[in-house]
């Protein structure tokens, strides 16, 4: 199977065109979305993610606030590469998952994905920068 890595910086229209090939019977996965499902409450990474960057990224609502998270994690890339250490493993077992292999012939997974995100051998896209 074939799989098409889409990456670009903020507002480059990755949403767009990933909208445009899930129009064509693309299968989409967002790692973005993966990633930000894995600090979830109640999912695996979320008491590491509070354990690591303390209670002040905790919404009323219990969720991760990312606002207070990005702040902590785009000011300081050794914060930022602590929370893609967590994170990043559990969002790859996510793409893993049954639930994501098609049950037909289908066109080629497409991933959406920023253009800073980070890449290694088992890296679920490609860095750009």
């Amino acid at each position: 199977m074939k799989i098409i890595g889409l990456v670009g910086g903020i507002a480059s229209g990755k949403t767009t065109v990933t909208e445009i090939l899930a129009a064509k019977g693309a299968r989409i996965i967002n790692t973005d979305a993966l990633g930000h499902a894995a600090y979830l409450p109640g999912q695996p990474c979320y008491q590491r993610v509070v354990a690591a960057f303390g209670p002040s990224i905790v919404s009323d609502d219990q969720t991760i606030d990312r606002r207070a998270l990005g702040a902590i994690i785009f000011s300081d890339a050794t914060q930022k590469k602590r929370l893609e250490e967590i994170v990043w493993p559990e969002a790859r077992e996510k793409k893993r998952r049954p639930s994501l292999k098609p049950r037909r012939p289908s066109p080629p997974p497409t991933r959406e994905a920023n253009a800073r995100a980070r890449a290694g051998p088992n890296g679920c896209h490609a860095r750009t920068s």
